[in-house]
């Protein structure tokens, strides 16, 4: 009788063990959410003509701003980038190792960092994009990238054009800050790839409406003088080689974006007060955009942040708490101010309110500059 109820005992724990490990399984596997997507009923498409005065700066304005602004097509189905394998990226080894299937779903929940497509972004009030672009062999083509491949560069910048041309007064950032090649010998961009680069930006417009600042500079630059003799709303380029092109600013000397690099709440903001302390006082910073990077970053490099990685699940699930934590902060008027362009994963989340009172607080806080 002992023996018949221990049998039954082990069975029962070893189906309970098979469940759980079956949940994780599934866990590191399927890349959905686990809320549904929250949108504002609002708007903002044209905040920038119903609130800017001619006489602000650029460099001054607050804006919000979307992290990995392209990343939103990236699927369980999506391919690894193959240019960051050249560069050591160990994100893109993990996905690529011989047991990458088994997490995939895990490590592409926590590489997509926006739900909605650009255009989404763009009318609910995003005026900063953050952009990641890679050239991938085997499609022979120039995608939008996050470890892995998202969206034709082609695609995605014909959005941003389309955009302008419905807009006629809003003015986007739009900030190139990484470019890879798989055809080079590292995985990173050359002169050829930022040519090719350069030449999208031609077809598909964006280079039309772009901010000349051949007469002048960043630091003087307005929002009434980059749109003055336009037909179209206007973008400013920002890319590390420029040529000494007027139309493209040079990376280095143009902005200010700094990435925390954490995944503790904490962290977050000590390192935001000190981006704010470094920043002011400092006219060389004061005469360059600046980027406030609010979003966390998933973490393997201790038990106690893989933890959080793993109850996090995904960087929406992450952004949609974070991004109003952030807002939320009692200094967080102090940190516009200095850094005026609030980058943020999930950045059209409007759980809590969060995509309504940060568009609110921009057009406040615009109004009284």
């Amino acid at each position: 009788m002992i023996k018949k109820f221990i049998r039954i005992l082990l069975k029962l724990l070893m189906m309970i063990l098979l469940i759980v490990i079956l949940d994780v399984i599934l866990i590191a596997t399927l890349p959905i959410n686990l809320w549904q997507h929250e949108a504002s009923n609002n708007q903002y498409h044209n905040w920038m003509e119903e609130t800017l005065d001619d006489d602000i700066l650029l460099i001054n304005i607050t804006m919000l701003g979307a992290h990995d602004a392209f990343s939103s097509k990236i699927s369980i189905s999506s391919s690894v980038d193959k240019a960051l394998l050249k560069t050591n990226d160990k994100a893109a080894e993990l996905a690529d190792s011989s047991f990458g299937f088994l997490y995939k779903g895990l490590m592409v929940r926590l590489m997509k960092a926006q739900y909605s497509n650009v255009t989404t972004l763009l009318n609910k009030g995003v005026r900063y994009l953050d952009v990641r672009l890679t050239f991938n062999n085997n499609k022979n083509e120039w995608y939008t990238t996050h470890t892995f491949l998202s969206d034709k560069v082609n695609k995605a910048f014909v959005e941003v054009s389309e955009f302008l041309n419905q807009n006629k007064k809003e003015i986007i950032i739009f900030d190139i800050q990484h470019i890879y090649d798989e055809r080079t010998e590292d995985g990173r961009a050359n002169e050829n790839s930022y040519q090719e680069v350069k030449q999208l930006l031609i077809d598909t417009s964006l280079y039309d409406k772009a901010v000349d600042f051949s007469e002048t500079s960043l630091s003087e630059m307005t929002y009434g003088n980059a749109l003055s003799d336009s037909s179209t709303g206007k973008v400013v380029i920002l890319m590390k080689d420029n040529s000494g092109d007027s139309k493209i600013l040079n990376y280095e000397t143009s902005i200010r974006s700094n990435w925390a690099n954490t995944i503790d709440d904490d962290k977050l903001i000590s390192f935001i007060d000190n981006e704010v302390n470094e920043v002011k006082g400092n006219e060389d910073e004061l005469k360059k955009f600046r980027v406030m990077q609010a979003q966390k970053t998933a973490q393997i490099s201790s038990s106690r942040d893989i933890y959080k990685t793993i109850i996090s699940y995904s960087l929406l699930s992450m952004a949609r708490k974070s991004n109003n934590f952030i807002l939320t902060n009692e200094k967080i008027d102090e940190y516009l101010i200095y850094l005026p362009i609030l980058m943020v994963d999930y950045s059209d989340t409007n759980y809590d309110s969060f995509n309504d009172k940060v568009m609110n607080k921009i057009i406040n806080i615009n109004q009284n500059k």
